[in-house]
């Protein structure tokens, strides 16, 4: 046998009043009869989407800017390679369109994306550079070291 959900009742021994039944037993809480009965909570559901309180933003995720991020990483690759000469110019090139696009995105939205992520590729991109013309130089004059 079920018992009845909690609520307000007639109590049994006074009908000029109502008596808290919390679905279990009666509780000592009593109230005036005929007073408007409130409706239960609603039941557990779907979880309702989110939506902001009045004056906050909504982000979206932060654009990328694929060509700073591979003229960086390339960059770095030839930093690390170190006498393949041909990587730094090429991650030279990336982090320039990177930085090119970062301007434009700069000049139509306001924010630079990728910027300064394209400027430490082109700035690590000339330093491995400088390097290999050095390694290249150093070995032109110790051929002796490598048996030339």
């Amino acid at each position: 046998m079920s018992l009845p959900p909690a609520n307000w009742y007639p109590a049994p021994d006074d009908p000029t009043r109502e008596r808290w039944w919390n679905g279990a037993e009666w509780s000592d809480s009593f109230r005036p009869a005929g007073q408007p009965v409130v409706p239960p909570p609603p039941a557990y559901g779907q979880p309702q989407p989110y939506t902001p309180a009045y004056g906050q933003q909504q982000y979206a995720a932060a654009p990328k800017n694929a060509l700073a991020i591979a003229g960086l990483i390339v960059s770095i690759a030839s930093v690390l390679i170190g006498i393949y000469g041909v990587a730094c110019i090429v991650g030279i090139a990336l982090s320039g369109a990177g930085l090119s696009r970062a301007r434009q995105a700069e000049a139509t939205t306001g924010v630079a994306v990728g910027k300064s992520m394209a400027t430490a590729g082109i700035i690590v991109g000339i330093i491995s550079f400088v390097l290999n013309i050095a390694y290249v130089a150093w070995v032109a004059n110790n051929p002796q070291l490598f048996g030339f």
